[in-house]
């Protein structure tokens, strides 16, 4: 496995020295990140460098090129992604690549009402206004 270091330090840059929005996607792989451990350490990871309220993806692995003698990411997997990272305080932790997955979708943190509706190929902004939950006016980040 290569040096993640190089990558990570882009992403907090990106953000602090560039102004940028940033959000990270962690592909779950059967075996060699899937623990609860490693789940955890990824976490905090996004929470402490990049904060709380920065987008964590947590992706299914699916066998292909080098790797085919890997088994899928179970789904149950990913969902035990989603609470640690909920439980680590972040505050937006997404499934992303499993269609019609409840974690798809943008929940207010505070409310927790769905604000955006995602399918395969697009997005429905229920209750956005200015970045803001249109229902209860908590921050949510929304860029565009």
């Amino acid at each position: 496995m290569k040096d993640p270091a190089p990558c990570l330090e882009a992403a907090v840059a990106a953000k602090s020295a560039h102004g940028c929005h940033v959000e990270v996607v962690s592909n779950i792989v059967p075996g060699l990140n899937d623990d609860d451990e490693d789940l955890r350490t990824m976490a905090l990871w996004v929470k402490e460098a990049l904060g709380a309220a920065t987008p964590w993806h947590v992706t299914r692995f699916l066998p292909d090129f080098e790797l085919t003698y890997l088994p899928p990411t179970p789904i149950a997997v990913l969902d035990k992604a989603v609470k640690i990272g909920r439980r680590e305080g972040l505050q937006f932790v997404y499934v992303s690549n499993i269609p019609d997955h409840a974690a798809r979708h943008t929940v207010c943190p505070e409310c927790q009402r769905t604000v955006i509706q995602r399918d395969s190929n697009r997005a429905r902004v229920l209750s956005v206004r200015d970045g803001r939950c249109a229902l209860c006016g908590a921050e949510l980040g929304v860029v565009g």
